[in-house]
């Protein structure tokens, strides 16, 4: 499979559709279009256009080298949770971002994990199976150890209404060992994991925290831990993350549970969470903190 492009004129690409995203959903790099294609049967189909707001050439070649590695595991990474990329979009021959499915029905999960009147019972479900993706992916045998989710964060997940199934996006800000990282809403500017830099080393040209197994858990920590709180702890130093969870603890939140967040910041390894171990969390109680 190579690097296929799709090109627009100037005229053409004006008459595309801009997709409305809600304000809780954070799309900080691209705008959305929605662009109809017709296939060899003449059947039309609805594809989703990424075009980035950034233009810079060491930007765009560093989506080129991300592009150009999913594409040569395409095949491995090809499994229903993962929507990947399928083009590059150029407008007058200028690279302006990717083409990819467009899953019309769908929710984000940002609307789901994020909104308090949303069960815990509910959240944890999500929370489930969002784990279960991103061990699905570290398991990939061909990649282990060499391919991450770069930002792992509610809004790079969706519900894909039809098929019941919750999708990972995002896939061009992901990460290949030895390539440059891309900003993650969890890891940027994050006060602890700036203090644990041999756990969390950072790439040497960019300064950001690369991509890892203890990233991986770091991200869905926070996600977890907003989720249920309703508080930003992503953004939290030292202080702030420890007394919250201490409400947590005496809310009662399940004993291994805590020994997970616990272990997000200690000199060793962090305890490897498994779907299954969400099922301890009682889902009577509420655990939101937000005022």
């Amino acid at each position: 499979m190579g690097l296929r492009v799709i090109n627009f004129s100037n005229y053409a690409f004006k008459k595309l559709v801009l997709l409305q995203i809600p304000d809780e959903v954070t799309a900080t790099e691209a705008k959305l279009y929605i662009y109809k294609e017709k296939d060899k049967k003449k059947v039309e189909h609805k594809k989703l256009l990424k075009i980035y707001y950034r233009d810079t050439l060491d930007y765009l070649n560093s989506k080129l080298d991300i592009l150009t590695k999913l594409i040569e595991y395409h095949d491995v990474l090809n499994i229903p949770e993962l929507v990947l990329p399928d083009e590059i979009v150029t407008v007058d021959r200028m690279i302006k971002g990717i083409k990819m499915p467009f899953i019309a029905n769908n929710v984000n999960m940002a609307l789901l994990l994020d909104n308090p009147k949303v069960s815990v019972k509910q959240k944890i479900k999500y929370l489930k199976e969002i784990l279960a993706i991103l061990i699905k992916v570290s398991n990939i045998y061909e990649l282990q150890d060499n391919f991450f989710l770069g930002d792992i964060q509610s809004s790079n997940f969706i519900l894909d209404v039809n098929d019941q199934m919750i999708k990972a996006i995002d896939l061009d800000s992901s990460y290949f060992n030895g390539l440059t990282p891309f900003p993650s809403r969890y890891l940027a500017g994050n006060i602890l994991a700036n203090a644990f830099d041999k756990k969390y080393p950072r790439d040497s040209k960019t300064g950001l925290i690369l991509p890892s197994k203890e990233t991986t858990y770091l991200q869905f920590a926070y996600m977890m831990l907003n989720s249920l709180t309703g508080l930003p702890c992503h953004r939290y130093g030292e202080k702030n993350f420890y007394n919250t969870l201490a409400e947590l603890n005496h809310l009662g939140l399940d004993v291994n549970i805590m020994g997970f967040f616990e272990s997000l910041f200690s000199r060793t390894n962090t305890v490897e969470l498994q779907p299954e171990d969400l099922d301890r969390i009682n889902y009577s109680k509420s655990y939101y903190l937000s005022k």
